[in-house]
């Protein structure tokens, strides 16, 4: 090509453009498209530089792995929506389970004790049981309270698996098995202390039923 020198002991015109340097056989020159290739980035610790077209090629996701990876995402939402749905969907049928085993065992309570200790039990959660010994507080929590005059002494018994069953289902037994087995019920049961009845002052209503 004419008006222009290509041998090797002088810069070059194509050379000079590719590094934009005067002194392009040095091998220490800042180059132009070199550099715009690399993007400059002489950070890389190795001997060789990340190039910035290089890193894009290399790096940055095709349309169909962008794709394919949203679509992923997708269905994994939509699984856990599904998950969580059915979670609640369980729950709220358990739930309806226990409310209708709840309310027939105090269907059979009422029969049991009347409407006026029924208000009692169903304002407090206590249902007054009288032994053959002793009185007791049995509570819809699980505890059993017995009282000896004035002292009052925690037991704690309840039927077995009693979580599988209704709260009242589980004072409807105990108010059967004080009132039929009063001593095996106290031999059973684990003695949790015992306080005056004075210290109590939430069991005053239930007692004087």
């Amino acid at each position: 090509m004419a008006g222009h020198s290509y041998t090797a002991s002088a810069s070059t015109y194509t050379w000079n453009v590719w590094c934009s340097s005067t002194s392009a056989t040095s091998s220490s020159s800042s180059d132009n498209v070199w550099y715009g290739w690399t993007d400059g980035d002489t950070s890389a610790t190795s001997s060789t530089t990340y190039t910035a077209i290089w890193y894009t090629w290399t790096n940055t996701e095709s349309q169909e792995q962008a794709e394919k990876r949203r679509s992923e995402q997708a269905r994994a939402q939509a699984e856990r929506e599904r998950q969580e749905q059915e979670r609640i969907r369980r729950y709220e049928e358990q739930e309806q389970k226990r409310e209708a085993a709840e309310k027939k065992a105090k269907e059979l309570l009422l029969d049991l004790i009347g409407p006026e200790e029924m208000k009692v039990y169903e304002r407090t959660g206590r249902l007054f049981v009288r032994g053959k010994k002793h009185d007791y507080i049995v509570q819809k929590s699980g505890y059993v309270k017995q009282i000896k005059k004035d002292i009052v002494t925690d037991l704690c018994v309840h039927l077995k698996d009693r979580n599988k069953f209704p709260d009242t289902d589980n004072v409807v037994a105990l108010k059967l098995a004080i009132e039929a087995e009063e001593d095996n019920v106290i031999k059973m049961a684990n003695d949790h202390g015992s306080r005056p009845i004075a210290q109590c002052p939430e069991l005053r209503e239930a007692a004087c039923q």
